[in-house]
């Protein structure tokens, strides 16, 4: 799995974190009648499938049921060689690039040259035909490989996160894991911060940063509701799983067992006792992980690694602990560009995003991790800072600075596994005294 798909799993993970720390787990009601309702519908065409696969890539879709329908009739009279290709695509690019007719990829699977400007030639629908209709079980084992969610067949996830927090002036370290049946959301995630690297975008223009928002339950799959506090399409999960000790390595205390803990609704914790924490995490380190697995639930043997960069410390302007209040500030000048500088890993592979909220706006900033960025001044006084020497006026500035990395976790049954390291400071309020 790429950084990219690897994205979601920031706010799932934090939901996790917020499940330990605090024991709150939903559980999902009323599956069962779902599923029987769901198992009593007429079974798609193999020809409706791949439309529904093309229909999912396309963006422009009013009436997604009578595409399907019209894209099924169409391949019925004669367009198996465009569906083949699609069937063997993957990623939404080349599905559409298969529907386009683009001959550079319609020539590996339609068996015909591309010559200039001459068409494509495409084979008799007799001669694909029984390609396409093959059973369903041919069907589902396609979707299984295109990295794509089959309700039918979901799979495992796997979920780790390596994290350090700083916030309101404490640390928190944490290590935990979630196991559990994948779900529709662990699937192709929108990045949240897609915009250029070494850039800052401003909320009002760019767009909220974020998940895709829903309104109600209508607005997300049949097996997702709309959370109600976050706005956001989720599955209700009856349980996570245990599936065995899991061994991580890269600790400073050295390799760490991590056990299911029903006294965590089932998270992954070290030794299986507590609530996440940690008494340190490393940095500048290689973690390893790996577990055997349960054969009789689905999951195989499993390993992943990520290694992580020397801790990032912000050297200017420093974050200063308050010496009244129980909180950290950056003093800034807003008449000023602001110079970000820092000490860290160097990684290419790392992202640090800073994030500014004020009155007017919310500021979005993704840097290389690379010793130094600058945000221009026109940024930050878009955001609305207030301007005073005094605890109220501070506790609407407020900034967040974070580093992040992933790692890939594979094996047998596993469908989408990540380990996700984060260096967090939040909490940091700007202290601003003039502009």
């Amino acid at each position: 799995m790429s950084a990219g798909e690897g994205k979601k799993l920031e706010n799932r993970l934090f939901g996790i974190l917020f499940l330990i720390i605090f024991s709150a787990l939903s559980v999902a009601c009323g599956e069962s009648e779902q599923a029987e309702e769901d198992g009593d519908q007429q079974q798609q065409s193999s020809y409706e499938k791949l439309c529904q696969k093309l229909a999912d890539c396309k963006t422009d879709i009013v009436d997604t049921a009578a595409f399907v329908a019209e894209c099924a009739a169409d391949l019925e009279a004669g367009e198996g060689c465009v569906m083949n290709c699609i069937n063997s695509e993957s990623e939404c690019v080349g599905i559409l690039q298969c529907a386009e007719r683009d001959s550079a990829v319609l020539a590996g699977y339609c068996g015909s040259q591309e010559d200039g400007d001459d068409e494509i030639e495409v084979e008799t629908d007799e001669e694909l035909e029984p390609e396409i209709a093959e059973e369903d079980d041919d069907v589902e084992a396609a979707k299984e490989d295109s990295g794509e969610f089959d309700p039918e067949n979901p799979g495992i996830t796997i979920e780790f996160i390596i994290s350090y927090l700083e916030t309101m002036g404490q640390a928190i370290n944490l290590a935990v894991g979630d196991i559990h049946t994948a779900v529709r959301e662990d699937y192709n995630p929108k990045d949240e911060y897609d915009f250029p690297i070494d850039t800052c975008v401003l909320a009002s223009t760019w767009g909220d940063i974020g998940p895709a928002t829903c309104g109600s339950d209508a607005d997300c799959a049949d097996e997702q509701v709309c959370d109600p506090e976050n706005k956001v399409c989720t599955t209700p999960l009856d349980s996570l799983m245990d599936v065995g000790p899991i061994e991580v390595d890269g600790f400073p205390g050295g390799t760490a067992t991590f056990l299911y803990n029903a006294g965590q609704s089932g998270a992954y914790t070290m030794d299986g006792q507590g609530d996440g924490q940690v008494s340190e995490i490393g940095f500048d380190t290689t973690y390893e992980i790996r577990g055997e697995g349960d054969a009789a639930q689905g999951l195989g043997a499993f390993s992943g690694s990520l290694t992580v960069p020397a801790k990032f410390v912000l050297t200017s302007p420093a974050i200063t602990p308050d010496p009244q209040w129980q909180f950290s500030t950056i003093t800034l000048d807003t008449t000023q560009d602001l110079v970000l500088q820092w000490e860290g890993g160097d990684n290419p592979s790392t992202e640090i995003i800073v994030a500014m909220y004020g009155a007017n706006d919310k500021l979005y900033c993704k840097m290389s991790d690379d010793g130094e960025f600058t945000i221009e001044k026109g940024f930050i006084q878009a955001v609305g800072f207030g301007v005073g020497d005094n605890l109220l006026t501070w506790m609407n500035n407020a900034i967040e600075i974070k580093t992040e990395m992933y790692g890939e976790i594979s094996g047998e049954g596993v469908s989408v596994g990540s380990i996700y390291f984060l260096q967090s400071y939040a909490g940091v309020f700007a202290k601003v005294l003039a502009k």
